[in-house]
């Protein structure tokens, strides 16, 4: 109701084309996905983005469409010290698809574990296929974002950012980092809801998103 919402794959995820290139950089992905937006003309558009999507979505702001952007919500920002980095590294990394098929239960129970036990069994399916599809490269995006500056992109952003989790996210932390990064920005961290904002909940979702965007259009 009164916004159009595109939602992209992010290049060589979904079902997107695989990517040629083995190492992409946040930039990059900015760079396919400018293409992509460019296709719809927009005078004006709000970029959200979670997670890895967070730091493709503040490459955006800062670059290609910092004159069409009226804000920017983002939600889980990959801000990580250099001890978090190389321990996400430790445990996301390239799969082998192992010939029983016992890596699905491997993952399944990873993310389980990540996500929280009392987590849906639909939301960890859908997921887990997501995943699947692009197995070996799964863990691409999440290098490109370890080698992204994230503190001096969100400092070069011009619109006002909307931070919004629920404050069970593993990564509720690094938003609230982003705040003292952000002074201006607005920070809403929702009680009593684990990760995954956008999925366990996207009414609510959706809800923050269109009343931060009046108000930044206003």
């Amino acid at each position: 109701r009164g916004f159009r919402a595109v939602a992209f794959d992010t290049p060589g995820y979904g079902l997107s084309d695989d990517l040629l290139v083995r190492a992409p950089t946040v930039a990059g992905y900015a760079e396919r996905l400018n293409r992509a937006v460019a296709a719809f003309e927009p005078s004006r558009c709000v970029l959200v983005g979670a997670h890895t999507g967070a730091a493709i979505a503040t490459e955006l702001a800062r670059g290609a469409l910092v004159e069409v952007a009226s804000c920017a919500v983002l939600s889980g920002v990959p801000l990580f010290s250099k001890e978090e980095i190389q321990y996400y590294r430790s445990v996301i990394r390239e799969s082998v698809i192992e010939g029983d098929g016992s890596h699905f239960m491997s993952e399944w129970r990873l993310r389980s574990q990540r996500w929280g036990e009392d987590t849906d069994p639909k939301l960890l399916h859908l997921a887990l296929v997501d995943q699947m599809l692009v197995y070996r490269g799964s863990h691409r995006a999440h290098e490109a974002v370890f080698r992204y500056d994230m503190a001096a992109g969100l400092q070069s952003v011009g619109c006002p950012v909307l931070l919004i989790n629920g404050e069970g996210d593993l990564l509720a932390p690094n938003d609230r980092r982003s705040k003292e990064l952000l002074p201006d920005a607005t920070l809403r961290l929702i009680p009593d809801l684990g990760g995954q904002l956008s999925y366990r909940s996207p009414e609510l979702f959706a809800r923050e998103i269109f009343h931060f965007a009046r108000q930044s259009m206003n």
